[in-house]
C-alpha cells in the first residue's frame, strides 16, 4: 500500500498534465486498464510458496492507475455541472466514493470465501485412504474459520495430535492454496469491473468543448 501511495507523490503532478494533453475520457479508461493489467500481474504471481517480493510489478501498476485516475474523476464530475451546482456534486462524489468501498469490501469477502470453500471442498473430498465422515469435520472446521483464519489452525495446539497424519502436510497445503485460489477469484473480480470501467469510461464520457471552438 506504500508503494502505491507513492506513487500518488511523484506522479501526481503529471496526472493534470496529461489530462491536458489528452482529455479526462482516455485519462480514466486508459488508468483503469492499467489497474486491470496490474490485478491479472498479481492475479499470475500468486502461488505456493508465496512471497510479497511476487507482487510488486503488479503493485507499480496499481500505484500508477491510482495516481492517474483520481484527480480527473474528481474533473469530470465537477465540470459536468454549473459553477452554484458544485458543492452538491463534490458532496455526491465523495458519498458514492464511500458506499462503493463499503459495497467493495464486502463483495469481495464474498468472493474470497466463496472461492475458498469451492477449492476447499473438491481438494479434501478428493483426498485418498481418508474417512469420508472426517473429511466432512474438517471441511466444517475450515468452513467456520474462514479463508484468513484457516491456516492458522495448523499453528495451534490442538493440531499437534493430527501432526502424525500422513496426509497431515497435504492437507495443510491444500487449505493455503484454496486461500491463493480465492485470492485469484478476488483478483479476477476486481479486474473485469476494471476492464467494464475503462470500457464504460471510453464510451460515455463526453469533453466538453473548449470556448471559441
Amino acid at each position: 500500500m506504500l508503494l502505491i501511495s507513492g506513487f500518488t507523490i511523484i506522479l501526481g503532478p503529471l496526472a493534470g498534465i496529461i489530462s491536458g494533453k489528452i482529455g479526462n475520457r482516455w485519462l480514466i479508461s486508459g488508468a483503469l486498464f492499467i489497474g486491470a493489467i496490474g490485478i491479472l500481474v498479481m492475479r499470475q504471481m500468486i502461488k505456493v510458496p508465496f512471497e510479497w517480493s511476487y507482487l510488486m510489478p503488479g503493485f507499480v501498476l496499481l500505484g500508477i492507475s491510482n495516481v492517474l485516475v483520481n484527480p480527473p474523476i474528481s474533473n469530470v464530475a465537477m465540470s459536468s455541472v454549473d459553477k452554484k451546482q458544485v458543492g452538491m456534486a463534490s458532496g455526491i462524489l465523495n458519498v458514492f466514493r464511500q458506499v462503493g468501498i463499503s459495497f467493495g469490501v464486502v463483495m469481495l469477502g464474498i468472493k474470497l470465501t466463496e472461492g475458498y470453500n469451492n477449492s476447499l471442498d473438491k481438494h479434501i473430498m478428493a483426498i485418498q485412504n481418508i474417512d469420508s465422515g472426517f473429511k466432512h469435520q474438517m471441511l466444517e472446521v475450515f468452513h467456520k474459520s474462514g479463508a484468513f483464519a484457516g491456516s492458522l489452525i495448523f499453528e495451534s495446539k490442538q493440531a499437534e495430535v493430527f501432526k502424525q497424519m500422513p496426509a497431515y502436510e497435504h492437507i495443510k497445503n491444500i487449505v493455503f492454496s484454496t486461500f491463493n485460489a480465492g485470492i485469484k477469484d478476488v483478483d479476477l473480480f476486481i479486474a473485469i469491473f476494471l476492464l467494464i470501467g475503462s470500457l464504460a469510461s471510453a464510451l460515455l464520457i463526453r469533453e466538453k468543448s473548449k470556448p471559441g471552438l
